[in-house]
């Protein structure tokens, strides 16, 4: 129940994309530690 007021305390370190084709959020967390 709390998920959108976690995601918007968490929103500098988790980029989400909403599909299109059906409409679900997939999040990335963004690693500030990872060498990509």
């Amino acid at each position: 129940p709390h998920c959108e007021r976690a995601l918007k305390s968490l929103a500098q370190e988790i980029l989400y994309i909403t599909r299109p084709t059906d409409k679900k959020k997939i999040l990335f967390y963004n690693d500030k530690t990872a060498t990509l």
